[in-house]
């Protein structure tokens, strides 16, 4: 084989290494494009999320108080409840 056919062949060999890494960097810049569109969605909808959840938040210390309310008068409730139930038998 000849030094200038070497030369050729050699020089097609890197042509084709060269197009080969294009195009693999072409289709990886276009996944991590659409990756990229899937995160910012990801980020809003989380976004959407901390302000309900906030809202949420402020909202269960709302039942809780009213909770503990109720259950400081349950005692007393019950207490009644056992007046009455003692009262109808006799």
């Amino acid at each position: 084989m000849g030094a200038t056919l070497q030369i050729v062949l050699t020089a097609a060999e890197i042509a084709a290494l060269v197009a080969v890494l294009a195009i693999f960097l072409i289709v990886l810049a276009r996944q991590l494009r659409s990756l990229g569109a899937g995160l910012e969605h990801l980020s809003a909808t989380v976004r959407s999320l901390e302000a309900r959840l906030g809202e949420l938040a402020t909202a269960t210390g709302e039942v809780n108080t009213s909770l503990d309310e109720l259950a400081d008068e349950l005692p007393g409730v019950a207490q009644g409840a056992e007046s009455v139930a003692a009262g109808g038998r006799r």
